[in-house]
């Protein structure tokens, strides 16, 4: 959640620069509002990358989980079937 945070402050904030950029008497001040708006847009990357970084982090475990589980019932499966070769070895 906080890169969505990070993502919808850097937007909102790229919009404020850009309205206030629109004031032509403030030549000086527009100057710096243009390098706010590029850290701004820089921010807004940030939060990006960070959603999705943890997205991915959240899917690699998931994975992990799933790879944990398939040799799990690959263990069972291979003992089920040892015992059940046993038995019928001994019922012949």
């Amino acid at each position: 959640m906080t890169g969505f945070k990070l993502v919808v402050a850097g937007y909102f904030g790229t919009a404020v620069i850009g309205i206030f950029s629109q004031i032509t008497e403030i030549a000086k001040l527009s100057s710096w509002l243009e390098y706010g708006a590029l850290g701004l847009l820089g921010v807004t990357i940030v939060g990006q990358l960070y959603i999705i970084v943890v997205s991915q982090r959240d899917q690699f475990k998931r994975m992990d989980g799933w790879e944990k589980q398939r040799h799990d019932d690959s263990q069972t499966l291979n003992e089920t079937l040892t015992r059940l070769r046993e038995n019928c070895a001994k019922k012949q």
